[in-house]
C-alpha cells in the first residue's frame, strides 16, 4: 500500500503518465502548473520561517523551516497563510506566504540520462547532481506485507508501487565545486522506481541558490513528484506531492 493521499487542494487530477517531460530550448517549461502551484521555496532574511498550529500569528509556534528548503502546500488557508502537506513525513503546520516563494519563474534545467539508462545527471554552474536507478534487492531489507501486500520496507512507508515490490531504488549524489554535499539516508530511503528523464533542476531567476531538484517517479497507481533542495552548500530538506 502506498503512503495515505492526502487531498492537495491545489493539484487537479491528472488524465495519468508522467507529471512532467525533459525540458529542450525554446519549450514551454516542463513542470506541470499543479506541481508550481503545491512547490514553494522558504525564503526569510532570519534563516528560518515559523510554522504555527494555525493560520495566524496567535498560533502556537510548533517548528522552524529552513530559508531555502523546499515545501510541499495542501491548501492555502487564506489572509496570507498556507498549510505546509506531510505527506513524505514533513512537520505539518503553517507558514505566512510572504515568506514562501513560489517556482513559476525559476529557470529549469533538464538532466542527461546516462547511455546505459542507468543514472542521470544535471548541472548548472558549480553545482552537479546524480540520480541513479538501482536493482531493489528484497532479500537485503526487512518487507512488512498484510494480505500479500507490501506495507513497509526498512520500517517505511515506500513511494512508487501501491501495494507491489519496487525493482528499483534510488540514490542521489550532489557536488558543490566538486565537493560532496552531505544528504542524509531519509532523504531517499523510501523512495522508488525512479523515472530518470523527468528529474529536472530549478533555480532563481537571478540568483543560483537556493537549488531544488525535482522528479516524477513510480508506476501506475504509485505515482509521485519529489522535491529536493539544498542552500548555502548544504541540504535543506525535500517535499513529496503524491498524485491526487
Amino acid at each position: 500500500m502506498r503512503p495515505p493521499v492526502t487531498a492537495l487542494a491545489l493539484l487537479p487530477a491528472l488524465a495519468g503518465g508522467l507529471f512532467f517531460s525533459p525540458v529542450r530550448a525554446g519549450e514551454e517549461p516542463a513542470l506541470e502548473e499543479f506541481q508550481l502551484d503545491a512547490l514553494r521555496v522558504a525564503r526569510d532574511p532570519d534563516g528560518h520561517t515559523n510554522l504555527r498550529a494555525g493560520p495566524g500569528v496567535d498560533h502556537k509556534i510548533i517548528g522552524k523551516v529552513k530559508s531555502g528548503a523546499v515545501i510541499a502546500i495542501e491548501d492555502a488557508a487564506g489572509k496570507g497563510w498556507a498549510k505546509r502537506a506531510g505527506d513524505g513525513g514533513e512537520q505539518e503546520g503553517y507558514l505566512h506566504t510572504s515568506r514562501l516563494e513560489k517556482l513559476t519563474s525559476w529557470r529549469e534545467t533538464a538532466a542527461q540520462p546516462a547511455p546505459d539508462g542507468k543514472s542521470a545527471e544535471v548541472a548548472a554552474g558549480e553545482f552537479r547532481a546524480t540520480v541513479a536507478a538501482n536493482t531493489f534487492s528484497a532479500s537485503r531489507h526487512t518487507i512488512a506485507k498484510q494480505d500479500d501486500q507490501v506495507e513497509t520496507i526498512d520500517g517505511r512507508i515506500p513511494w512508487g508501487v501501491d501495494g507491489g515490490m519496487p525493482s528499483q531504488s534510488l540514490t542521489l549524489r550532489v557536488t558543490l565545486a566538486g565537493k560532496s554535499v552531505a544528504i542524509p539516508a531519509a532523504a531517499t530511503s523510501d523512495l522508488y522506481q525512479p523515472n530518470l528523464e523527468t528529474l529536472l533542476l530549478l533555480r532563481p531567476k537571478k540568483e543560483n541558490d537556493p537549488v531544488v531538484l525535482v522528479m516524477s517517479n513510480g508506476d501506475g497507481a504509485g505515482f509521485y513528484t519529489v522535491a529536493w533542495s539544498f542552500s548555502g552548500g548544504a541540504y535543506t530538506g525535500r517535499a513529496i506531492l503524491p498524485a491526487p
